[in-house]
Parts: structure tokens; sequence; C-alpha cells
């Protein structure tokens, strides 16, 4: 499909042709302006649409469809350690794959064109993206407490980065501080850096990780400890951040790390209130996510709005 035209279609209160080609928008001009020059292109009707920026969901577990609405009303750690894990242990990749392809079509129905993802299997979830025509970037996840393979993943980040330059992109995604040792930690900074991909991570999400009793932090908080190590920088997406200081948020500001904020996730397990006004007056970058759908009950991006 080379060409496609959007007649008539209402754009910021007035009425355009939008002519995509190869993907791109290449041009946006007064209703009744564009034709086609390709007799293959697709012509579309807007005259009764309106169009408007997509969604980006910038932290989700797409394949957690297959897990929606268990274990409702449990905290955070119940939920992961008595429901989630167990369950997520017996995942084969078709499993994934199946569960992805769902995810994906519900994404695009409420219009959203990229997903940020952390799970398991991510060449299922990759190809089911590629099918899909959808945009995203794939986690090769990482997490000790599980005994997912580092050397394995790093091997699969250097011998596939080049099939994942386009549409699907990859990620390197340590799962937390309290699944992953400082070591795996700062080594996933380090592969991050070096082919330039996001560095994303679960951080600050509950009052369990915030007082360090999920794990040892010297003291520090998630933000602090995180820092300590010298993994923040520009590439980082910090899911949840629920529970910081005041120092913690100087830290996100001077770092230039990017908060993806989950506010149905975060009342479906009672993780607490986002505090978006510090966020906003410290110049951090908020985006949004849904979280996969097991902590939400859906991947709809308006109602995160």
């Amino acid at each position: 499909m080379s060409q496609i035209l959007i007649q008539s279609v209402l754009l910021d209160d007035e009425r355009v042709d939008i002519l995509i080609q190869e993907n791109i928008f290449q041009k946006i001009a007064k209703e009744k302006t564009l034709s086609v020059s390709d007799p293959n292109s697709v012509i579309i009707d807007g005259s009764h649409f309106a169009i408007v920026p997509a969604f980006y969901n910038t932290h989700t577990h797409a394949a957690m469809t297959f897990c929606r609405g268990l274990s409702d009303d449990v905290p955070l750690k119940i939920w992961l350690e008595k429901y989630i894990w167990p369950r997520e242990a017996s995942l084969t990749p078709e499993d994934v794959y199946i569960a992805s392809r769902y995810a994906i079509l519900e994404m695009i129905r409420s219009g959203t064109v990229f997903f940020a993802d952390m799970y398991w299997f991510r060449t299922e979830t990759a190809l089911a993206a590629r099918e899909l025509g959808i945009r995203a970037s794939i986690g090769v996840t990482f997490a000790d407490l599980l005994k997912k393979d580092f050397e394995e993943n790093c091997q699969f980040v250097e011998e596939n980065l080049a099939d994942y330059s386009g549409r699907v992109q990859l990620a390197i995604a340590p799962h937390a501080i309290y699944t992953n040792s400082a070591e795996t930690l700062k080594r996933c900074a380090e592969i991050s850096e070096r082919f330039h991909l996001p560095y994303h991570i679960h951080v600050a999400e509950t009052e369990h990780e915030e007082r360090g009793s999920v794990t040892p932090t010297q003291g520090l908080s998630p933000v602090e400890f995180l820092d300590s190590l010298g993994v923040l920088s520009e590439r980082t997406v910090a899911a949840h951040l629920v529970h910081v200081s005041e120092k913690d948020l100087q830290i996100l500001a001077k770092r230039k790390a990017t908060c993806a904020h989950n506010p149905c996730s975060n009342m479906k397990l009672s993780s607490g209130t986002f505090q978006m006004k510090r966020f906003l007056e410290h110049g951090i970058r908020v985006a949004l996510g849904t979280d996969g759908a097991a902590s939400n009950n859906n991947l709809d991006m308006r109602e995160e709005m």
C-alpha cells in the first residue's frame, strides 16, 4: 500500500485532506485539494471523522492479557508472588504470542500506535507487533530473582540489534531493584549506553520498595540507590515513581529521566497517589502507560488520561 488519502477529515476545527505515503504523513492541505497518483491507492472518506494525535503507551506488559482480572484486591507484593509469577512460570512462547496479539488489537482499537513492553519471550511479542503494524519498544527483561539468564540476554541484544532498527526496536529492561542485583543493574546501564537503547525499569512503585524492605539499599530510596549506581540518565524510563521525596525529584530532573505514570494500575493495586504537580514543577517529563491488563483490566489510554 503506497499511498493513503484521507479526505475532508476534521483537524483542529478545520476540514482537511491528508496524504500518507510509505507510512509517512506527506501533506496536509485544505479539503478537496489533494489527489493520488497511484491507482492502487486507498482513499478514505473522512467527512464523518476527526483526526487526533495517537496514543503512546510508555509502560505495559502486553502478554498479561492472559491474566486479566486475576487476583483483584491484593497489594503488589502478594499479587506478584502468589498469583502472577507462579502462572508466568508455565507460560510458553505460543502463549505470549497469542496474548500479545490480543493486547495489540485492544491497543489499536483504542487509538494506541506505540507501546513500550517489558515481558518474557520478547521475540513473540515483537512478532505480534510486526504482524499487526504497530510500533513498539520491546524490552529485553532482566530479573536475577526469577533466574533470567543475564549472559543470554546480552547475547540476544548483540546478535539481534540490527533486526530491531525499524518500527519495532529493543530496550534494556531490568525489572526492578528488588529483582536484580546492583551488579546487574549497572551492567544493564552499560549495555543501554553502548547501544543507545532505553533503560526501562519499575521504580518506587510501593511503600515496601520505598522503605527498602524488599531489597537492601544502604538506607537510600530507590531513586537514590539507582543514582548511586550511576544508572540514571536521559535514556531511563522509570515506571510508577509513586513514592518519591524532594531529593528524588531533584535527582530525576538532573538526570533527565522520564517517568511513565500508570494511574489505573496504581489505583487497582493501591500503590499510592502519584504527585503530578511536583513532577511538573521540577520539569520532569511525564508520560502515560497502562501497565499490564492484569493490574489495570484494560489497555485503553483514554482511561489513563
